[in-house]
């Protein structure tokens, strides 16, 4: 980034190549896969569905639920 603004206040022409781009794309990928990996170990997202005892159909299933 600090190449690209220098060459525009020199006025020159930046030549950005796929190595420039591919560390700083690599440590925040893993960055992001360490951080989602520790917060699905520490609580793992959980899924409680509760029906609705009210609705039944008329052979006794739930017709309604909800879930959180």
């Amino acid at each position: 980034i600090n190449r690209i603004f220098r060459s525009a206040a020199n006025m020159n022409r930046a030549q950005v190549q796929a190595k420039d781009v591919l560390w700083p794309f690599l440590l925040m990928t893993m960055t992001n896969v360490i951080i989602l990996t520790a917060m699905s170990l520490v609580s793992p997202p959980q899924w409680i569905r509760m029906d609705d005892p009210h609705s039944v159909d008329r052979f006794g299933r739930s017709t309604h639920s909800c879930g959180g």
